[in-house]
């Protein structure tokens, strides 16, 4: 008997001693789970007051440069005379040859590959902030123009300053847009930011490709065949948005397509079909000044002019009296 009332003992204590093993160890998971999620939370909350914290120092930078779209959003940026497209209308309409031409303000709010989807949003912007120009150049080849992969992601740069182009990206470039504001640093890692730093002691205003194209390089081009010219209800609709933007300002709008290359032009059969179309589109008539310039030296590539050749279109436009 007392052996028995001995192994009841020991079991019984056995037993005890496993429950508080237990339950000693359950705390002790329960302890370390509770310390890696804080930990987790912790890492979180940081990299996320310090992306924010990084992209306003950041944006700060971006917006003391002398970049055109740095300088709408700051108000630093009023002129008489606006011109709006993409790549065509930036190396096309140089405003230092306008203003030695004319003697007006110019400003230039194209860019490279500039999608006709953020023009309007852009124009709304650049009205906002700066007087109404007396007159708007709309060189309206970027119509016809199959966006670039990527060309809406580089405005990302300009959403803090702009609802609008936020609400422009949104919509056409939804990854984009829920990627920017998840992490504000990833809205900055784009094309305009390093190009506006670039500007950051100087102006862009005079910029411009400066090489001459030759006859070689022309040739390779059309090598490889003419980029169509697309009709997008897209990009129709957004030339029509820049339109009633105008028109509500009161401020003269006129539609242009300005020079190609010589030997480029030949080959575009298809530009005064395209043309009739969008002036059907937009009820608008477009000026076609794409075979009005024949000097081959005038260019820097197939598209676009250089700095004597700019000089040559001011002078030409300025002539017809569209400035």
């Amino acid at each position: 008997m007392l052996d028995s009332l001995i192994r009841r003992w020991l079991w019984t204590s056995d037993s005890d001693d496993g429950v508080c093993m237990d339950a000693i160890e359950l705390s002790s998971s329960r302890s370390r789970f509770v310390w890696i999620g804080c930990t987790v939370l912790a890492f979180f909350v940081f990299v996320w007051i310090g992306d924010r914290a990084a992209a306003r120092m950041m944006n700060r930078l971006v917006m003391s440069t002398h970049f055109r779209y740095a300088e709408i959003y700051k108000g630093e940026l009023p002129a008489g005379l606006v011109i709006l497209g993409n790549s065509r209308a930036l190396h096309m309409f140089h405003p230092p040859a306008i203003q030695e031409v004319t003697q007006m303000e110019v400003a230039n709010i194209g860019f490279n590959a500039l999608p006709t989807v953020l023009m309007p949003a852009i124009w709304c912007d650049y009205l906002e902030h700066q007087p109404s120009p007396k007159k708007l150049i709309f060189e309206v080849t970027c119509i016809g123009r199959q966006d670039e992969p990527g060309s809406i992601a580089r405005f990302t740069t300009f959403m803090p300053q702009s609802t609008g182009l936020s609400q422009a990206i949104r919509h056409f470039s939804h990854r984009e847009y829920v990627a920017s504001q998840v992490s504000h640093l990833y809205a900055l890692n784009s094309e305009l930011t390093w190009r506006s730093l670039m500007f950051a002691r100087r102006s862009d205003r005079d910029w411009i490709m400066t090489e001459t194209a030759s006859d070689e390089r022309i040739e390779r081009v059309l090598e490889l065949g003419t980029e169509p010219l697309i009709r997008s209800p897209a990009n129709v609709d957004a030339a029509m948005q820049v339109l009633r933007i105008a028109d509500e300002h009161q401020i003269d709008v006129v539609l242009v397509v300005a020079p190609y290359h010589p030997m480029y032009r030949k080959s575009l059969v298809e530009l005064p079909e395209w043309i009739d179309w969008l002036q059907a589109q937009l009820g608008r008539p477009v000026l076609d000044y794409s075979a009005e310039m024949t000097d081959k030296p005038a260019f820097a590539d197939h598209l676009h002019l250089n700095p004597p050749g700019a000089r040559q279109l001011a002078e030409m436009l300025h002539q017809d009296g569209l400035f």
